[in-house]
């Protein structure tokens, strides 16, 4: 009987620290886990920089011209005039290149 006990003890030590370090390596995944979804969450309701506020505005007032020109087609002096303040303003040629015939965004 002695015996018997000799070499079921270390079996169940054995089995033990297996299923206990599996435990604990499940656990350590589910935490990382939950914390990575809450430094997501917190990102996805952060305000934006104050760079991205500004760049997404002039991009609507430019999306609002396009739009106008697309749908009034060409209205004279006053259109054009916005397109050459939206153009001083990126600094971006909207025009074709003189020299290269290629056009240039």
């Amino acid at each position: 009987m002695n015996t018997d006990l000799f070499l079921i003890f270390p079996f169940i030590v054995v089995v033990t620290a297996i299923v206990m370090g599996t435990i604990a390596r499940i656990a350590k995944q589910l935490m990382d886990q939950r914390y990575r979804e809450k430094e997501l969450q917190a990102g996805l309701h952060a305000a934006p920089a104050p760079q991205v506020t500004a760049r997404l505005n002039e991009m609507e007032q430019r999306l609002r011209v396009l739009e106008r020109i697309a749908t009034d087609g060409a209205q004279g002096t006053a259109l054009a005039a916005e397109i050459e303040a939206l153009r001083g303003d990126s600094g971006t040629p909207l025009a074709m290149s003189k020299r290269t015939g290629e056009k240039v965004l």
